[in-house]
């Protein structure tokens, strides 16, 4: 990889790690979004630079993406009765957020307790 191309990615990881906390604090949706898919371009560019002789993943890697993983798996709605077994605390939230307005609990959830999903 380039040298200018290595530093400027660099000074871009930190710019990407260190600003979403002074923008709002990054917890609305619309600055997890943009600061999302800065991260993705980022990393799509640094694994497209990389020489593809070499293995993309080292063990570092494996672990970072193991845990995005995790992380998006929290996202994926699941059948009621799962989240129960899993997170009975979220299930039992979830299920009784709608029990003032009259609705029903829902049949899929997911596992993260965030209000904006």
């Amino acid at each position: 990889m380039d040298k200018v191309l290595e530093k400027l990615l660099k000074i871009l990881l930190i710019v990407l790690l260190v600003t979403p906390c002074l923008a709002l604090g990054a917890v609305h949706p619309t600055v997890t979004a943009v600061y999302g898919l800065l991260a993705a371009a980022l990393g799509a560019v640094v694994l497209f630079s990389r020489d593809l002789r070499r293995p993309p993943l080292d063990v570092p890697g494996v672990v970072l993406l193991g845990l995005a993983l995790f992380t998006a798996f929290q996202l994926v709605p699941l059948p009621a009765g799962l989240v129960e077994i899993l997170s009975p605390v979220t299930h039992e939230i979830r299920a009784r957020a709608l029990r003032p307005l009259g609705g029903a609990a829902p049949q899929w959830m997911p596992l993260t307790v965030d209000a904006t999903l």
